[in-house]
């Protein structure tokens, strides 16, 4: 899911097995990184692919983040 304002950003929802109701997993801004849709996207596939759980999905979004730095400093 992604958001325009205040600043872009996407969000990452799931929910645990045998539930309906999504939770939020994760969050990544523009000021985090210009990148943001694409360290979600991989976050998403790591999910998917390892079943990791919330804070695991957090720490690689640090990681992720400091590997794909903003570019420049954003100004909406």
């Amino acid at each position: 899911m992604d958001a325009n304002r205040p600043k872009p950003r996407a969000y990452l929802q799931g929910c645990y097995e045998g539930e309906s109701k999504k939770r939020l997993i994760c969050e990544v801004s523009v000021t985090r990184t210009t990148q943001y849709k694409k360290v979600v996207q991989i976050i998403k596939e790591q999910c998917e692919q390892k079943g990791l759980t919330k804070q695991e999905a957090l720490e690689l979004r640090e990681t992720l983040c400091e590997k794909h730095p903003s570019a420049q400093e954003f100004h909406p």
